[in-house]
């Protein structure tokens, strides 16, 4: 799935907050950004995880105290979501 992020970037709390629930990348192409250019780097290596989208999205409100945009990039790239839906169920809960 090709998704279109903001150049925002989480942070190493942020991303540890999204890891704690997911564990740690499987691979290097995994939570990070992917290179259209590099086939590979297409799909993730992960299956696409909308299942845990609240799960992960509370682990970091309750770590961080807020969703900034770079922890609902990371998100979307650990999750393989759309970052339009991350964004959407995100503003929708208090």
């Amino acid at each position: 799935m090709e998704l279109h992020l903001t150049s925002d970037a989480a942070t190493q709390d942020e991303k540890f907050a999204v890891d704690s629930i997911l564990g740690a990348p499987a691979s290097q192409w995994t939570g990070s950004p992917r290179d259209v250019l590099q086939p590979e780097q297409s799909a993730s290596a992960e299956p696409n995880r909308r299942d845990l989208l609240l799960p992960v999205l509370h682990s970091v409100q309750s770590r961080i105290g807020w969703l900034s945009p770079g922890a609902l990039n990371y998100v979307s790239v650990r999750l393989d979501v759309p970052p339009a839906e991350v964004h959407s169920v995100a503003s929708f809960y208090d």
